[in-house]
């Protein structure tokens, strides 16, 4: 019942906003047993070496819990699990631009078009369907965009915006 209130848009109440690093949410989760390099796939961070914190006003556990889905996705669209992941992370004017790239199965044009981000609506036989629906919903809280770029047998770019955390901004330039 508390799954379907959040899924209703006015049952939908905003996050609690804090500072968060989404840097370092990433690695945390990369750090994951079930991300770490196994021999099947391999799941890697590129980020510019100038780069050392990304800071955002967001709900940590809710940014980190879209991250954990969006890593699982890619993950399971990995035909036999053998494939590639890669989470960019990069600055782009005033927002963070993080993309998460896969080489798995992909989604069709009329999947994107009709279904994505819809609750209830999956390309996988036992999912819920309700990841991506909560993934959009957590990047729109703290101010983002999601986008999804995917074409069947060759794989999904996942990309979100996230506004850098004004305070932070503040403090660096002081």
């Amino acid at each position: 019942r508390a799954l379907i209130n959040k899924l209703r848009p006015q049952g939908q109440e905003p996050p609690a906003s804090t500072e968060c690093d989404i840097l370092e949410v990433l690695q945390e989760i990369l750090a994951m047993p079930q991300f770490a390099t196994t021999g099947r796939f391999e799941a890697c961070l590129r980020v510019p070496k100038e780069l050392r914190t990304c800071p955002i006003a967001a709900d940590r556990l809710a940014v980190a819990q879209a991250f954990r889905n969006l890593l699982v996705n890619a993950a399971e669209s990995l035909p036999g699990r053998e494939g590639t992941i890669v989470v960019s992370v990069g600055k782009d004017s005033g927002s963070w631009r993080i993309e998460v790239r896969d080489n798995g199965r992909g989604m069709s044009q009329t999947f994107l078009r009709e279904s994505l981000f819809r609750p209830f609506r999956t390309t996988k036989e036992a999912g819920l369907g309700i990841g991506l629906y909560q993934c959009k919903a957590t990047v729109e809280a703290a101010g983002g965009t999601i986008a999804v770029d995917s074409a069947e047998n060759i794989g999904t770019a996942v990309i979100i915006t996230l506004p850098e955390c004004s305070a932070a901004r503040s403090r660096a330039a002081a």
